[in-house]
């Protein structure tokens, strides 16, 4: 059963479904969550990275900079 992954991480299942085989599907399973899961840290990463530099300090402040943005 194939999971929905981000366009990184559905390039790299693509490219690792041929080792499924050898390391059995589980395993296989496994990093392939690792590594959806490392992309997804790496996006919020540099999501709080760009508040940081905006001069966003505090959750109160990522919202009203969020509205008003939006607005």
């Amino acid at each position: 059963l194939e999971r929905c992954y981000p366009k990184e991480v559905q390039e790299l299942y693509d490219v690792m479904r041929r080792f499924a085989r050898v390391v059995g599907p589980t395993e296989h399973d496994k990093f392939i969550e690792s590594h959806a899961l490392e992309f997804e840290l790496r996006r919020e990463i540099r999501r709080l990275q760009e508040y940081r530099k905006a001069g966003i300090k505090s959750f109160c402040s990522e919202l009203s900079w969020t509205f008003s943005i939006s607005v």
